[in-house]
């Protein structure tokens, strides 16, 4: 069997050591919604720093289901996401429309480019101090941060090219119109960033284990509180790109706030809105047996209609998530009490993973 070994001995070395030491932050890793283990590092940073504004700007969420500040929503943030593809931004209001309803959090479809960033900033009224920003754009992250004044992060977390050992300093040219494509071409490496942050007024805290991300700290949150020496050479971990962080089953749109069951986007929601878009439910069926069409449903990822206990699959997807919710919508619809609702034709729409 083929032995992989990321980067070099020397750094799964360094990796094992750090893992050891509390001051370093890998150990701390876990994965909400993150793409990694960013979800339990950040809470890491913030929990020895503390908190002023929970406030927070991504760039380069795509649908934002997987990103560095969807599970920071669940702990009553807000903020901003920049998304400069138009598909994804468009499938951010609909998996997010509660959280966007409710004013917790703004997004805005725009390519950025160190030439706009600023006024993106001003034209979605973030200025001033935030608690974190996060950037990944697979490209001109270096050069963005670098323009980056309208905003004063206390913690920044961006992505670096672990391509280089830590020693090397290695920036990406700017290029206004760069789209990333799939190569090794792509934003700076990590004594690069270390640099540019001790210049803008922050310390290198640490990186995650995939080698995927670094993290900063603003110097003056910063002293004695994390791994020293403050440089690339002590805090690099290699790319691992092939370890993979998984838990639970995948998300398909935003559990927070009144949307939490499905949103159907006209703004209701809650239990009865589970009971609105979907799937068609006798209400006199046996709950039981329903339930259990439901579930088979989920392992063949399509849309159910059930009337009067006859199944029609229907091209969508479906992933059944919580079945507790299902077993509270069985019993709303087995009850007949579904508002505003016949209870001969209730409707639900079914979302989320497999049992």
């Amino acid at each position: 069997m083929e032995q992989v070994v990321y980067g070099g001995y020397r750094w799964n070395q360094k990796t094992s050591t750090h893992l050891q030491d509390s001051m370093f932050l890998e150990s701390y890793g876990y994965k909400v919604y993150s793409q990694n283990d960013e979800d339990g590092i950040l809470q890491e940073i913030f929990d020895r720093i503390g908190t002023e504004t929970k406030k927070f700007v991504e760039f380069g969420v795509q649908d934002g289901l997987e990103c560095n500040s969807h599970y920071l929503l669940h702990k009553g943030w807000t903020g901003l996401w920049l998304e400069g593809s138009e598909p994804f931004y468009r499938q951010i209001q609909e998996k997010f429309a509660s959280v966007i309803a409710d004013g917790k959090l703004k997004t805005d479809n725009a390519f950025i480019t160190r030439e706009n960033i600023n006024a993106l900033l001003d034209r979605n009224g973030m200025t001033g101090e935030i608690d974190l920003l996060c950037i990944d754009l697979d490209g001109n992250d270096y050069h963005v941060w670098d323009a980056i004044s309208r905003v004063a992060p206390r913690v920044v977390c961006m992505e670096y090219n672990g391509k280089f050992p830590p020693d090397c300093e290695w920036v990406m040219p700017y290029c206004s119109n760069h789209v990333w494509q799939g190569n090794d071409y792509f934003g700076a490496s990590l004594k690069s960033l270390e640099k540019l942050g001790t210049r803008k007024g922050y310390q290198l805290v640490g990186t995650n284990i995939t080698g995927v991300n670094a993290f900063f700290v603003r110097a003056d949150l910063a002293e004695g509180k994390f791994a020293l020496p403050a440089t690339a050479e002590n805090l690099y971990n290699p790319p691992q790109y092939q370890t993979r962080h998984i838990t639970g089953h995948p998300s398909e749109f935003c559990l927070l706030g009144k949307g939490e069951i499905f949103p159907n986007g006209d703004g209701t929601t809650g239990i009865e809105d589970f009971a609105l878009d979907a799937v068609h439910v006798n209400a006199q069926a046996d709950a039981d047996a329903l339930f259990e069409m439901l579930e088979g449903a989920a392992m063949k990822s399509s849309r159910i209609v059930v009337e009067n206990g006859v199944r029609n699959y229907e091209k969508a997807q479906v992933i059944l998530c919580f079945l507790d919710r299902y077993r509270m919508f069985l019993e709303y619809v087995y009850a007949g009490s579904v508002p505003g609702k016949n209870t001969n034709s209730a409707e639900v729409q079914p979302g989320g993973g497999g049992a």
